[in-house]
C-alpha cells in the first residue's frame, strides 16, 4: 500500500490506492458499503470505488495490526478562488476517536495536494471527537415532493 502513518507498532493509516484495492476488498467493502448506506443516496459502492480508481477520491484505512478497522474517503475541492480543502466525504468502521491523533500527518498530505483547510459534513456527534475542528455552518435540506 502506499503511504504509511505510524501510530503506534500495531496501529497505522494507509493511503490505499487503485492497485491496493482489489488486494484489501474483502475488508474493506463492508466499510464502504456501509458509509455509502449512511450517505442517504449521495455516494453508491460503485461510485466510491470509480472515484478511487480515477485519482479522484482517496481511501485512508486505519489499521489495528493486520485488519482494516475503519475508512476515511476524502476528496480534493477547488473553488474559483484557487482555494484548495480537503474534504471527508465517507467514514465508516471502529476506532475512529483515534483518528484525531495523526490529524497532523495527515494534514501534511492534504498540504501536498496544495490544501489550506479540511471540511466535513457529519453528525453533530463528531464535533465532541474534533474539539479543535470549528462549526462554520448548518447544513439544511428539504424533500422534494
Amino acid at each position: 500500500m502506499n503511504a504509511v502513518i505510524e501510530l503506534t507498532q500495531a496501529q497505522r493509516v494507509v493511503l490505499v490506492g487503485p492497485n491496493d484495492l482489489p488486494k484489501a476488498w474483502d475488508q474493506l467493502e463492508p466499510l464502504i458499503t456501509k458509509a455509502c448506506e449512511w450517505s442517504q443516496g449521495q455516494f453508491s459502492r460503485e461510485a466510491v470505488v470509480n472515484g478511487i480508481m480515477s485519482g479522484g477520491y482517496q481511501l485512508l484505512a486505519y489499521m489495528d495490526e493486520d485488519d482494516i478497522a475503519s475508512i476515511a474517503v476524502l476528496t480534493i475541492s477547488q473553488f474559483p478562488t484557487g482555494m484548495r480543502i480537503c474534504e471527508l466525504l465517507l467514514a465508516s468502521g471502529e476506532g475512529m476517536r483515534d483518528w484525531r491523533h495523526f490529524q497532523p500527518q495527515v494534514a501534511a498530505m492534504a498540504k501536498q495536494y496544495g490544501c489550506t483547510k479540511f471540511r466535513m459534513i457529519g453528525r453533530e456527534g463528531l464535533q465532541r471527537m474534533l474539539p479543535d475542528w470549528k462549526r462554520t455552518a448548518i447544513v439544511l435540506e428539504s424533500v422534494i415532493d
